[in-house]
């Protein structure tokens, strides 16, 4: 545990009024009529009460600040460290121009050249523009991204599982912990501090240690507290906003619990920009509740099938325009941030009954594992669907909903769902019987039809095609 204080005053600096004062200001007439001038009365008040003032002021407290940041050795690798299987700088990976603030030998070249690895599946690259432009500021950030680096390759092996930490991961991860105790003991609360939390962050998240992460995240919100203007006040360092809203988010999102650092400006800015130019391209959910200001999540489906269209262009031109892709990953950004922030089984849809709110519910888990499938499409590794179809089967295993007048909703839900589940496990063969049961309820007996009423709820061809066939089998297999 790290310990950080915002020095208050020393004994030195005393907050009694002098025993004397401590300066003379002569106030000169040349008329006994000048003592009643307003500014000759305000500068003799104005002088006289400045030590009065200062007695006045209250000592400020001395503020601690307390990160959980204990390096983690809960692991079995080889105590050897060792490169990782990825090129290294200058040898088909990266080329670097600018100043690295570490010595790099070849197993740090490696966890380099992975961060800008460009091709393949389970890529680290969402964001990075913004993280890593932190990490060059602080050498105990940028060990803590060649850790977050090792770790995210071990997370590559088997995406489905969490990965152990090496002895890779650890090394560097330590050097970095190493470095910020040292200087949180000394008092340091600065923006290279709280970068380097948001590294330990992104390490514990990975690593799904989440009963670390969540310290963790008070931590950060205390250090931001205590910088000068908090929050707002590193708006004028956008990377660093941006990344230190980014690892947030993404540790929320895989536990689905709610954010708690307010989304970038500049987000909210793209957000509104691409809302105003990209139109939903169908409407039959939005019909079934009627466009019911009671219900938010009206607002988001229709965000979400805007985004779904734009998402679907961009990957049929093959990602061409990179910023674009940017965009698209501010936005559901967004659109996750409020989703995580409604709680239809609490109190965000307190007017709906409680049969009703389990359908809201389904609702929101279904929108969030199509964000899940659009972050893992756009490198944002190991961010995935996975929380969200756990939760989708028990609640719908565990809770009666009515469904009427909501079908083509319920078999959307469903089907996004099963399409997330993986192919050949029990919750994949759950929802499929669920699927097959509800669709001949309606009197669907057919796969082409079920899809069709499917495609009128929401639909991204580029991210379901591909995948689609192997549940088809599966649902023709079981009608």
């Amino acid at each position: 545990m790290a310990k950080a204080f915002a020095k208050g005053p020393t004994s030195a600096s005393s907050n009694k009024a002098p025993k004397g004062p401590t300066s003379f200001q002569f106030v000169t007439f040349s008329d006994v009529d000048q003592m009643r001038d307003a500014t000759a009365i305000s500068s003799i008040r104005r002088h006289a009460m400045k030590d009065i003032g200062r007695s006045r002021r209250k000592p400020k407290k001395t503020r601690f600040v307390e990160v959980p940041i204990d390096v983690l050795v809960d692991f079995n690798a080889p105590t050897e460290i060792v490169p990782a299987p990825k090129p290294a700088i200058g040898g088909g990976g990266v080329h670097t121009f600018f100043p690295i603030p570490v010595e790099l030998d070849q197993v740090g070249k490696a966890l380099l050249a992975n961060i800008w690895r460009e091709k393949g599946d389970c890529l680290f690259n969402a964001h990075r523009e913004d993280w890593f432009s932190v990490g060059l500021d602080d050498p105990a950030t940028f060990n803590q991204i060649l850790a977050n680096s090792e770790l995210h390759l071990e997370a590559t092996k088997n995406p489905d599982k969490l990965p152990r930490e090496t002895a890779t991961s650890v090394h560097y991860h330590q050097m970095a912990v190493s470095n910020i105790r040292k200087r949180m003991a000394l008092g340091e609360i600065s923006t290279h501090i709280l970068g380097c939390i948001t590294g330990l962050l992104v390490y514990t998240e990975i690593a799904g240690a989440y009963d670390r992460w969540l310290p963790q995240r008070r931590g950060l919100l205390s250090i931001i507290e205590s910088l000068e203007g908090g929050l707002e006040g590193i708006e004028v360092n956008p990377r660093l906003r941006a990344a230190t809203s980014w690892v947030e988010l993404r540790g929320s999102f895989r536990q689905d619990i709610v954010p708690a650092v307010p989304l970038p400006k500049r987000w909210l800015q793209v957000a509104e920009y691409l809302r105003g130019s990209t139109t939903d391209y169908c409407a039959t959910t939005r019909g079934d509740f009627q466009d019911d200001v009671r219900c938010p999540l009206v607002g988001v489906y229709r965000d979400l099938t805007r985004l779904g269209s734009l998402v679907n262009a961009h990957l049929k031109e093959n990602r061409a325009d990179e910023a674009r892709g940017t965009d698209i990953i501010i936005w559901t950004n967004v659109l996750a941030h409020r989703l995580l922030t409604l709680r239809p089984l609490e109190s965000v849809c307190d007017l709906f009954d409680k049969t009703s709110r389990c359908l809201l519910e389904s609702w929101r888990l279904a929108m969030l594992t199509v964000i899940g499938r659009i972050y893992e499409t756009y490198g944002a590794h190991p961010l995935n669907s996975s929380t969200y179809v756990r939760k989708q089967h028990e609640l719908l295993s565990k809770n009666k909903i009515d469904w009427e007048g909501f079908m083509r909703t319920k078999l959307w839900i469903v089907y996004v769902a099963a399409l997330e589940a993986g192919e050949d496990t029990a919750k994949r063969r759950w929802f499929v019987m669920e699927l097959v049961t509800s669709a001949a309820d309606e009197g669907n007996h057919d796969y082409v039809e079920l899809e069709e009423r499917i495609r009128g709820v929401m639909w991204i061809p580029e991210l379901f095609e591909a995948r689609k066939e192997s549940l088809k089998r599966d649902i023709e297999r079981t009608s």
